[in-house]
């Protein structure tokens, strides 16, 4: 037996380290690298057949050892009762993978064939249209009937030639016919007029093939929202402006808070939301009307209000595909005390009455107010609103100062600037 001091790792890339394991199983030295790379390789069974430097001297001994204890009966049996689990187990695994695979293979034919319906009414619909407007066509052009015109024209001529040729007399009749030709002559100038048919204008027609081309991005969407539905134009309206006010053209989307799944209480929302930087509101009402706004500024419920010197906040309504720029910088962008949710614009805080639970109170009238419950909210276009003009409450297409809305769905997602 050598010296232990010169025994190496049996690694070719180790071989001038000292050996500090030796594996009966593998026969092979092993250095402390190779004993983590051997250790991560194989379950722990496979850690009895490891013996420390230290015992190098009793290799052949434990190697015996460890040959009888495989030779074992009791190893033997419990090695096959592991052995015969195992199968049963991996038989079952493989039925559940087959069934998952019957069940993905059912819903790729199922998509498939719902692709086809879908495309297939859509040609049927363009093709009843290129029939209608072909049928238009001909029915003008079979109107005209020139063929007949010029085939009774030529007989007029051939008359004609026939009269002079004899030089006999001409009737009364063959001249009333030349007559007759002059006034049909006149109404070839209003020949082109029949084919005014009017067609989409070319801006008209490029709408449609847009969203034709956008039809496979519907899972293609900037940020995840049950709301705005994936809709990928709208999303790209409110990227670009938030990039626009950011500076930026490397945005990534975070959903830090849903209504419908994290709970209709402002506390709700500052549990999710509270000091994640800038942020991205979406509200729907149960009236179909989705709104929101952006800051750039920290929800914190130990700021009551936020002011935005930069301007960067802004407010926005997708039925109208319109943004709501900041009146004044001076003027306060969010509300973030707790007793409110996401709540944009000049919230002017008195005591006064509530329209939330019908009390005087002490109350902020903000642009956009969620306070109490976020079930119910109210948008506001007073003479201090920061967004929206005196009395035009366009969010929710009404006139006035304050209107109460029933809130469907509030998302809010982090908004993370990658520059």
């Amino acid at each position: 037996m050598e010296d232990i001091q010169k025994i190496k790792c049996s690694s070719k890339k180790h071989e001038n380290i000292e050996a500090n394991t030796y594996c009966t199983k593998c026969e092979k030295f092993m250095c402390k690298k190779c004993e983590i790379i051997h250790t991560d390789f194989f379950d722990s069974t496979h850690s009895s057949f490891l013996i420390k430097s230290n015992d190098f001297d009793n290799i052949q001994l434990l190697k015996d050892k460890n040959i009888n204890e495989i030779n074992d009966p009791k190893v033997i049996e419990e090695n096959i009762k592991y052995l015969e689990d195992f199968s049963n187990n991996l038989k079952e695994i493989n039925n559940n993978f087959k069934n998952e695979l019957k069940k993905i293979n059912n819903k790729k034919e199922d998509l498939e064939i719902n692709i086809q319906k879908v495309f297939t009414k859509i040609r049927n619909e363009l093709n009843k249209v290129e029939d209608a407007y072909l049928n238009e066509i001909n029915n003008k052009y079979d109107k005209i009937n020139l063929d007949k015109k010029i085939k009774g024209n030529e007989i007029l001529l051939n008359k004609i030639k026939l009269v002079l040729n004899n030089k006999i007399n001409q009737n009364d009749l063959l001249i009333k016919e030349c007559q007759n030709i002059d006034i049909i002559n006149k109404e070839i100038e209003n020949f082109d007029k029949l084919f005014d048919i009017e067609i989409p204008e070319e801006k008209y027609i490029n709408n449609i093939i847009e969203k034709i081309q956008n039809l496979h991005l519907t899972k293609e969407y900037i940020f995840d929202s049950s709301i705005i539905k994936n809709d990928f134009k709208k999303q790209k309206m409110i990227d670009n402006w938030i990039k626009e006010k950011l500076d930026t053209n490397n945005i990534k989307y975070e959903l830090l808070y849903k209504m419908t799944e994290n709970g209709s209480k402002p506390a709700d929302f500052h549990n999710c939301c509270d000091n994640k930087g800038a942020t991205l509101t979406i509200i729907e009402t149960k009236n179909k009307n989705i709104f929101g706004g952006f800051t750039p500024l920290n929800w914190n419920t130990n700021s009551r209000q936020c002011y935005d010197e930069h301007k960067r906040t802004f407010l926005f309504s997708m039925n109208l595909m319109k943004k709501y720029e900041m009146f004044n910088r001076q003027k306060i962008a969010i509300i973030c005390d707790n007793n409110y949710g996401p709540s944009f614009g000049n919230g002017q805080c008195n005591y006064s009455y509530s329209y939330f639970d019908n009390r005087d109170r002490y109350y902020a009238y903000c642009d956009i107010t969620l306070e109490n419950s976020l079930l119910k909210g109210c948008i506001r276009a007073g003479k201090e609103s920061n967004f929206f003009e005196y009395e035009n409450l366009e969010l929710t297409q009404g006139k006035g100062e304050s209107e109460i809305f029933d809130t469907k769905e509030i998302e809010v997602f982090r908004v993370i600037s990658n520059n």
